[in-house]
């Protein structure tokens, strides 16, 4: 493989680079010079609010440092459960809580280490699609008998 190929071809046009000058020329692609100073563009693909767009690289940075220290971002993220599940079994779903003590923990934590946009609510909300929380109502089929 010749230097600067991308694994494909003889090289020819396939140098890092010189695909994405190509694509870059057409109406619905993303600028080339598109960098986070920069002010929403005409394009609707862009994302509306650049401090999200921002936040977004830096809580990835923010999940790398958690990872180190921790050894996993899920070793992280059991710790404010005890590491097990916490089982709640509301009667409905009225009943069934948008933050808790631990979700006001993780997210502060969070904060803490430099996450942005992860208030107690969106973080509670992650606690249940990571299975951190079972929030099954009663007569859910889901909801675990014991």
């Amino acid at each position: 493989m010749s230097r600067g190929t991308l694994g494909f071809g003889s090289g020819r046009n396939t140098r890092a680079g010189s695909c994405n000058r190509r694509r870059n020329r057409g109406e619905n692609s993303l600028p080339s010079t598109l960098r986070l100073g920069h002010r929403r563009s005409s394009d609707g693909r862009l994302p509306r609010s650049w401090l999200k767009v921002r936040a977004a690289i830096e809580n990835a940075r923010a999940f790398l440092q958690v990872q180190q220290e921790r050894g996993s971002f899920d070793a992280f993220a059991w710790s404010f459960v005890g590491g097990k599940p916490l089982v709640n079994r509301p009667r409905s779903m009225a009943d069934v809580p948008a933050r808790t003590p631990e979700s006001d923990a993780f997210s502060q934590a969070l904060r803490e280490r430099g996450f942005r946009f992860v208030g107690s609510t969106i973080v509670y909300a992650f606690m249940q699609a990571c299975g951190l929380v079972d929030d099954h109502v009663r007569g859910c089929f889901r909801a675990k008998r014991r």
